[in-house]
Parts: C-alpha cells; structure tokens; sequence
C-alpha cells in the first residue's frame, strides 16, 4: 500500500491539481525489497549508451558536458548546432504494465524477477493524503510509481527501444525525461528541412511506447557563429519555438 502526497511545483498556482507532483511513500520493508530486485535486474540488463538518466556510472551533468562539448567543437569549425529538447509528459503515468513484462521477458530476464516485477505493478493499492484528508485506496492499473528506486529503471525498460533515428541524425541522445539530438552542418535551411523530417516521424514511434510529448515546452536550441533561430518546425502540428540558451 503506497501513500500519495503532493509536492507543490515552483511558480506555479499550489491550489490547482495540477500544480502538484505526486510521490508515493512506502514502508521501509517494501523499499529494501526493491532495491535487492534492482540490483538483480541490472545484472541482466545493459542500458544503450545514449542513455544517462536512471543509468549507473552516468548523471545528466554528464550528459550536458558531452551536449556542450559537441557544441564547442562544432563551433570551433565554424558550424551551427541544432538541438530538439523534447518535454516528456507525465512520463511515469503512462507505463503499460503488461507491455513492461513483455518486454522484460522479450530481453529475456530470468522468468522469477518478472513475477517479481509483477507483482510489484499489479498488487499495488495506493491511497492519497491532502492536509488532513484521506482517500479511499484504488488499485494501480498503469504506470509506476514516483518515488520507488525500481520505478526509474522500469521506466528506462520501457523507453529503452525508442529508435535513436541514427539514420537522420548525427547524434542521438537520451537526457532523462529530455531527449535531445544535436545536428551541426553549414546551410541551415538544410538543418531545418532535416529537422523537421525527424520531427514528422517522432509521433509515430512515440505512441508506440505511448509515451506523450509536451508540444508547448519543446523548443529548438540553434547555436554558432551566426545564430538564425529556426521559425518553420512543428510537432504535432503546433510551433516549436527557437531558442539561442535553454
């Protein structure tokens, strides 16, 4: 039985629903319990190399130095970097519980920690607190909970097969809950036209592993000598905007 309270978000209204994030609180015997299951699970299980949020031996400060000794590089050429930062909605919500055992099956982990994975998605029961008010407990039929150790790894299983589009771009590169693909070429009409292609494919794949993109926090980051922010991208059929520092 889990615990949900709500963690009010910065700069934002703290009275609308919305404005709060929820963390789900568990009994100490539960969160050792899942944390010798995940010290299992990474014995059989090798993250790809874009990947460094939920991945040991990486951070996103790591991250970052690559993002921006690429730019650096890139620069010192004389060429412009383009960057998708891809908001990623409510990324724990939608996690399909028997899509997620598929797939740990598909990698072929040993069938007694999927049941063990099992159990902790389909038996759990959760009930929220707000001030001095309780609800009444409701079952978890999607996604994992905020606040679990074994809920970021799930989540990285689940999002792991997401195609890089190696094929479009130069780099692909997984940031956590941000995905971000730098492209550095000359003609920046051509970086665009490139960018958008990517663009047009992304909603596809990504209803696949139904995961939901925030449109409106997306932007393009255009970086170089001369910084011409790009104007004409879209997703999903709405305006990303262009950005010279994120």
């Amino acid at each position: 039985m889990g615990r949900v309270i709500g963690i009010p978000k910065a700069g934002v209204d703290p009275q609308l629903a919305s404005s709060q994030r929820p963390i789900t609180l568990l009994s100490h015997i539960t969160k050792l319990f899942k944390r010798m299951v995940l010290r299992r699970l990474h014995r059989h299980l090798t993250s790809r190399q874009e990947q460094f949020g939920f991945c040991s031996g990486h951070s996103t400060t790591l991250q970052l130095a690559r993002v921006l000794h690429h730019m650096a590089a890139e620069h010192n050429r004389g060429c412009r970097t383009v960057g998708i930062l891809l908001d990623i909605e409510k990324a724990f919500d939608p996690v399909w519980h028997s899509g997620l055992l598929y797939k740990l099956i598909n990698i072929q982990i040993p069938p007694a920690l999927v049941r063990r994975v099992a159990s902790f998605l389909e038996g759990c029961n959760f009930y929220v607190t707000v001030e001095d008010v309780t609800s009444d407990p409701r079952p978890i039929s999607a996604k994992v909970p905020q606040g679990s150790c074994l809920s970021p790894f799930l989540y990285a299983v689940c999002t792991d097969d997401i195609p890089t589009l190696a094929d479009q771009l130069q780099h692909a590169i997984d940031f956590a809950s941000l995905q971000r693909p730098p492209l550095s070429l000359i003609n920046s009409d051509f970086v665009v036209a490139k960018l958008q292609r990517v663009l047009d494919l992304l909603p596809d794949q990504l209803d696949k592993c139904r995961v939901t993109v925030n449109a409106t926090k997306t932007a393009a980051l255009f970086t170089g000598q001369q910084r011409i922010i790009p104007s004409k991208l879209r997703l999903w059929g709405q305006k990303v905007e262009g950005q010279i520092r994120v």
